[in-house]
């Protein structure tokens, strides 16, 4: 009978989910795609001032507004979780003018999603995390978990939007509680 360590066992359980069960999330697999996407981008002929002959239409489209009778989602992180897990279509998520309150995370298996916003002055995604501070784990979170907005996700598009993190708001709230 062989004994196999345990921790050997968990690293390569945590190595086979890696890429969340997903066959196409392979390195081999991955770079392939990435190079067709550059080559469809690429066969576009056009300049930045141009607009594009051949875009594809998306599969879906999802709006974010602030009055849910005006919007299928009020937040754009809860319009973000309604996608499959395994995302294979180009989805647009149209977010209407606003500044929305939260953190967002794009997960590696949601590939093809478009940001669209109503203006970069107008369309503002704000979060007031910092490097110091304790997450979830009783650690602090450090300059990538304290981000406003994190995309692991290929193809992914971002436009006419701004992703702010908001430290005034904390810096103002320590000085208050230093001097009191």
């Amino acid at each position: 009978m062989v004994v196999v360590p345990k921790l050997l066992i968990i690293i390569l359980l945590l190595d086979s989910t890696s890429s969340l069960g997903h066959p196409n999330l392979s390195n081999g697999i991955v770079a392939k795609a990435y190079l067709n996407w550059v080559k469809q981008m690429g066969s576009l002929k056009r300049s930045l001032f141009q607009n594009a002959t051949n875009e594809s239409t998306p599969c879906s489209t999802i709006k974010v507004h602030k009055n849910s009778r005006l919007g299928d989602f009020v937040s754009v992180r809860k319009a973000i979780n309604s996608l499959p897990v395994v995302n294979h279509c180009r989805v647009v998520i149209s977010i209407s003018a606003g500044t929305y309150r939260e953190k967002v995370e794009i997960p590696a298996t949601m590939a093809y999603i478009t940001l669209e916003g109503a203006g970069a002055d107008n369309t503002i995604i704000v979060w007031d995390d910092t490097a110091d501070r304790m997450g979830q784990s009783g650690h602090p979170l450090g300059t990538f978990g304290s981000a406003t907005f994190a995309v692991d996700a290929p193809y992914f598009i971002a436009m006419n939007i701004t992703f702010k993190v908001n430290h005034f708001q904390v810096f103002w709230l320590f000085r208050i509680c230093k001097n009191q």
